[in-house]
């Protein structure tokens, strides 16, 4: 019997290379699992590094990541060097979630989850256009 393959797609976008819109995407399973959970948030975490947000030339960089249809937003600000949502702290004692299933609280599917993603569209053009 052959085991699940934990993948994921990374897709960066780009403007005269200055990254202005990061996603990454999970299967739909990977939602009901804890320590999938906070794998991907770690991921996210690390990409805003990897892609040298402080000396980016933007004031907000978004990152979105998927599992299945439901994603989170996530979103480096420039001017308070700050990556939100705020990361919660993993207890040397008690194992706690740290990256809760609602992070992953918009749903592509539903109305207002659509709106939200062609929010950040729509914030990320603007953004692109000052490059």
């Amino acid at each position: 019997m052959y085991g699940s393959i934990d993948f994921i797609i990374a897709y960066i976008v780009m403007k005269q290379k200055v990254p202005i819109l990061f996603i990454e995407v999970k299967p739909q399973v990977h939602l009901q699992d804890i320590a999938k959970r906070e794998k991907a948030d770690n991921q996210m975490r690390d990409k805003f590094w990897e892609l040298g947000s402080p000396d980016l030339p933007i004031p907000k960089l978004y990152g979105i990541s998927t599992m299945g249809t439901c994603f989170s937003v996530y979103q480096y600000t420039k001017d308070m060097n700050h990556v939100t949502p705020t990361s919660i702290p993993r207890d040397p004692d008690v194992i706690n979630d740290i990256a809760p299933r609602a992070l992953w609280n918009y749903k592509l599917l539903e109305t207002s989850g659509e709106a939200k993603f062609r929010s950040i569209v729509d914030e990320v053009k603007v953004i692109a256009q000052a490059i």
